[in-house]
């Protein structure tokens, strides 16, 4: 962790984590941030519409920041986490999902060394079950010459995430108004946004988000979901057009017809996803 005086000197780093009903996993998503290696580290949890007893759990953390929402998407949570934060860096983390213990040194190392403005942490999907910890490994998608395409045009719910992302403060403050409040998606439409004013971005091969397998995003089988998938859809071809972005028109609507055949095989679902629900299913 180095010395007093170069702790010090080292950025303020604002975590920001979005909560509705997670009383089951948000103490380890907090533990995660509290155990970092890297020492300066604001820690701000936003509760939006929640309906548990999620508040409990968070309010035994002395050290970190708690605010309210009404029922609110993780977009608007997250506006106003950022808000309220004092970080040179922001990094957004879900209330079921965890960070390892270098991830924010990591992920600062780059930003710090290359002047990254956005600094793509790398996924590791988990799962615990039955006392066993599986995890399957997520590359980067992007190089920093190809970024906005990748944010566009990638289908997983990963790469074109708010989420296992450093940020500057000044590249992102203040959040653009994306005029979306569903809740799927809408991260896409931010990083399209952002990625689009041609930041400069890193990528922090060694500093690892945990992203719990399961949960409303890969949920293809959720009420409302086509309908929020064709309004981003149309939102982001909009923007690409008002910004004399045509170029990535093709990508975005070859993005779009993937998941449209996604969800045609989940609705119903053909034999191989069957499995895939079982085992999601028996995963937990």
């Amino acid at each position: 962790m180095g010395t007093g005086a170069r702790q010090v000197l080292q950025p303020l780093v604002s975590v920001i984590i979005p909560s509705g009903d997670a009383h089951a996993t948000i103490k380890a998503a907090i533990d995660s941030v509290v155990g970092q290696s890297y020492p300066s580290v604001e820690i701000i949890v936003v509760l939006n519409g929640d309906t548990g007893n999620t508040a409990d759990v968070v309010r035994k953390f002395h050290q970190i920041k708690v605010l309210t929402l009404p029922v609110a998407n993780a977009y608007t949570a997250r506006s106003c986490g950022a808000s309220q934060s004092r970080g040179k860096y922001l990094l957004f983390l879900d209330a079921d999902d965890r960070l390892h213990r270098d991830a924010i040194s990591s992920a600062v190392d780059v930003a710090e060394e290359t002047a990254a403005d956005i600094v793509q942490l790398k996924f590791v999907q988990f799962v615990h079950k039955c006392g066993v910890n599986l995890r399957w490994r997520f590359p980067c998608r992007y190089d920093t010459a190809n970024a906005l395409k990748g944010i566009i045009s990638d289908p997983s719910v990963y790469n074109p995430a708010m989420i296992g992302k450093l940020y500057k403060r000044d590249v992102i403050s203040p959040f653009p108004d994306i005029s979306y409040q569903g809740f799927w998606g809408e991260d896409r439409l931010f990083n399209m946004q952002i990625f689009s004013r041609k930041p400069a971005v890193g990528y922090a091969p060694t500093a690892i988000y945990y992203y719990r397998f399961g949960g409303m995003s890969r949920d293809m089988r959720r009420e409302g979901l086509a309908e929020e998938m064709a309004e981003v859809h149309a939102l982001k071809l909009d923007f690409l057009r008002a910004n004399d972005l045509q170029c990535y028109i093709t990508d975005a609507e070859k993005e779009y017809t993937h998941l449209q055949e996604i969800l045609r095989r989940y609705n119903p679902p053909h034999g191989l996803i069957r499995l895939k629900l079982l085992i999601k299913k028996l995963l937990s």
